[in-house]
């Protein structure tokens, strides 16, 4: 997105109804309550709905696409893939996960220019973890499963895990709540010099996506991703964007490549 005009500091670039995006409470539990907003809306029918189902993306790996070739056709969903049993079932084959999960791991790794896949690996599992933390609240409440493959409790899954990781992708902090706004959420990483920023509206119910700067018209106007609740971080992270940790975390959470991956 870019300006189109000239504007000030604190100015209003967007007003968003609440009734129009995604809200719970900033708790350690928020990623599972903000999937479960998100499918009750779909079930619900109406522009929410809509908005939902307009989703695109998400965090690495929300698609197959991004594992390797090997593990495209077999691997529907790698968040959906594993269990917290996985070191004792695999520690048998000199394994330290599922095979799919720990093939990822490299890859992750290597995108983000990690010296080991340790790091990489032990992010992977945490995020899977987080996901089965939710899994069984969250797969009764799809009672239409888009998925046309499988058992009737997998394809529910599945479209549930695909929630996790966009809701994930999109959310921001706002107050005492995190949300995922329409216009706000899909804007590009700005990290410290983002132009952008989300607040409450002092006079009202509403969501407003403000200036953090004066901006002329054709300037950028976009978020800092470093502000965004994640795993783990539920107040975001103030680590350096180049740092390993960040780079891995702003990839497999939100779906930002680092600069010069291929």
């Amino acid at each position: 997105a870019t300006a189109t005009q000239n504007v000030a500091a604190l100015e209003v670039l967007a007003r968003v109804p609440r009734s129009l995006a995604l809200s719970v409470p900033r708790r350690r539990d928020w990623a599972g309550a903000l999937t479960a907003e998100a499918i009750e809306a779909v079930e619900a029918g109406g522009p929410l709905a809509s908005y939902v189902r307009s989703w695109r993306g998400g965090g690495w790996a929300t698609s197959s696409e991004d594992l390797e070739s090997r593990d495209r056709d077999t691997v529907d969903c790698l968040l959906a893939t594993g269990s917290d049993n996985d070191f004792e079932i695999f520690k048998k084959f000199g394994m330290k996960c599922h095979p799919a999960v720990d093939r990822a791991a490299y890859r992750l790794a290597a995108i983000c220019r990690h010296p080991d896949e340790k790091a990489a690996r032990a992010a992977l599992v945490e995020r899977g973890s987080a996901w089965r933390a939710c899994r069984e609240t969250l797969i009764p409440l799809v009672r239409h499963p888009t998925r046309t493959e499988g058992t009737a409790r997998r394809r529910r899954e599945l479209d549930a895990a695909e929630l996790f990781s966009r809701a994930l992708a999109r959310a921001a902090r706002v107050g005492d709540d995190v949300v995922v706004c329409p216009v706000y959420d899909s804007l590009r990483d700005g990290r410290a010099a983002a132009t952008a920023t989300i607040v409450e509206d002092p006079a009202g119910d509403d969501l407003l996506v403000v200036a953090s700067r004066a901006l002329a018209a054709g300037d950028a106007v976009t978020r800092d991703y470093g502000r965004t609740p994640s795993l783990g971080a539920v107040d975001g992270s103030d680590a350096d964007p180049a740092s390993e940790g960040e780079v891995l975390r702003r990839l497999l959470h939100f779906g930002i490549e680092p600069p010069g991956a291929a």
